[in-house]
């Protein structure tokens, strides 16, 4: 049964709420610098791959129609030094309606702590972008103190960076450093790898070689011929990149570009011409790009070498990675056709409550064990 709000219910979905789930969450375009409309088949996909604990609150009006929504992803993991479990507040939806508004900003904050409560759980997160205005000024930005709304510590600030093309005077990458794909008997030398990289980080969820076979192989379409391995003189492992299509999880379609986007759009077509970049696709039209997943470099050259390849080994598509402030080793090379959109990563709290004082020195810190196709 639901709670009443105001001549409205809130409910846990189910899997029977697939379909309507979809419809709504298809049906809100992303408004921004450049508007997305992302879309299901399987609502639930982009939590399963991550974690069996995840659950879906809706808010319908009394004709049983969708008004809001929003997700929340539970893992157990580490912050600060200290294993415990860590949400992941995502994929909020809220219809124009006034009322469907302040009913749901009024009870998002006891459900938050309800579902925290349960699984004593003190620490969730989530990814507000910048080019989402609504959202930003409403969560971000200054405003009135209301009680019954959560608040946003930015935890670590990052960049969405698309890699669309490289100029023809661009550097060769390094001969010293060996590339190669992935293969089955490479997996837990590769998953060693990846715990090492994630226990530098004040924010991690697979901090054993074990705990990152488990969680690739939740992956959807994932092989470790994703994988491209860098490895140096000795052959030792000293970096790697597995370059994975959105598509598995999503679609996500352009519906209009505005300002900068719509200037990007128009530079890329014309160098497209001169085969220096790829082509944003027409509004209306699917994204074509691939996540770089697992990205991790032990210094620059080698970063620059995976870049490069990952680039170059999908002619039509174009790339994606999360640069988080403060990584100067991931720093986009100048003489690669780029573009980036900023947004945070946040801590949600209760008003009544102070902010950890630990994640004010984390931004310096070795990037969060986020991947960005769970972002």
């Amino acid at each position: 049964m639901g709670k009443k709000i105001s001549s409205m219910q809130l409910l846990k979905a189910s899997a029977s709420d697939n379909s309507r789930l979809c419809e709504f969450y298809n049906s809100s375009a992303l408004p921004g610098e450049v508007d997305l409309l992302l879309s299901r088949k399987n609502f639930f996909l982009p939590y399963e791959f991550r974690s069996e604990d995840h659950d879906t609150y809706l808010l319908v009006n009394e004709k049983d129609q969708i008004e809001a929504m929003a997700s929340l992803v539970f893992l157990n993991g580490f912050l600060g030094g200290e294993k415990q479990t860590i949400g992941y507040a995502t994929d909020l939806r809220v219809s124009n309606s006034r009322r469907a508004i302040l009913s749901w900003t009024e009870h998002f904050m006891p459900l938050l702590e309800q579902e925290k409560k349960q699984r004593n759980c003190r620490f969730v997160f989530s990814v507000v972008a910048q080019m989402q205005k609504q959202a930003y000024n409403a969560f971000i930005r200054p405003r009135l103190t209301r009680k019954n709304l959560p608040r946003y510590h930015l935890f670590r600030n990052f960049r969405l960076v698309t890699v669309h093309g490289i100029l023809p005077f661009a550097p060769s990458p390094l001969s010293s450093i060996f590339l190669r794909q992935g293969t089955s008997s490479d997996q837990e030398l590769v998953a060693d790898y990846l715990a090492r990289q994630h226990r530098q980080s004040v924010l991690h969820f697979n901090s054993t070689a074990e705990e990152v076979i488990e969680n690739i192989q939740r992956w959807p379409n994932f092989r470790m011929e994703n994988f491209i391995l860098a490895f140096d003189f000795h052959r030792n492992l000293v970096g790697c990149v597995a370059p994975w299509s959105v598509h598995h999880l999503q679609n996500i379609t352009v519906t209009q570009y505005h300002g900068r986007t719509k200037v990007l759009f128009d530079s890329l077509k014309i160098l497209a011409l001169f085969r220096i970049s790829k082509s944003l696709p027409h509004k209306n039209q699917a994204l074509d790009f691939q996540y770089l997943t697992h990205f991790y470099a032990d210094n620059p050259d080698i970063f620059y070498n995976l870049l490069h390849a990952a680039f170059t080994v999908s002619p039509s598509k174009f790339i994606a990675y999360s640069h988080y402030e403060g990584d100067i080793s991931f720093t986009p090379p100048r003489t690669f056709v780029t573009a980036n959109l900023k947004a945070g990563l946040y801590f949600i709290h209760n008003p009544k409550e102070h902010s950890p004082q630990f994640l004010n020195w984390s931004r310096n810190s070795p990037p969060p064990e986020f991947e960005l196709p769970f972002l």
